[in-house]
């Protein structure tokens, strides 16, 4: 019975969630591209562009507060949580290894 209610409230989650990503794009398609139709076509490029510049740095800027926010920042691959210490210690090349490796 619960799962029943669990795949039904879930159904509704994806659909509502389609439902609003259409929206957007349905938005943006009457209302950006209608006000981008009307510059001549080297400014319509450069408009697009300028919207996709923007869009890409807004993405990374709450990616960038997002991990400030939740800590999330302090997690690394190359070092031991907690300790700070790598997972596996740099090797300093002297030259006789730096010439054999050019």
């Amino acid at each position: 019975m619960i799962i029943t209610y669990l795949f039904a409230l879930k159904s509704i989650s994806v659909i509502g969630c389609a439902l609003l990503i259409a929206r957007v794009f349905f938005a943006f398609s009457t209302f950006v591209m209608n006000a981008l139709s009307r510059l001549p076509p080297a400014q319509g490029i450069a408009a697009m562009q300028l919207i996709g510049l923007l869009a890409g740095t807004l993405r990374v800027m709450v990616m960038v507060i997002r991990s400030w926010l939740d800590g999330s920042y302090k997690q690394n691959p190359f070092f031991i949580p907690g300790t700070g210490d790598p997972f596996v210690t740099p090797k300093v090349l002297n030259q006789d290894l730096k010439g054999s490796i050019q």
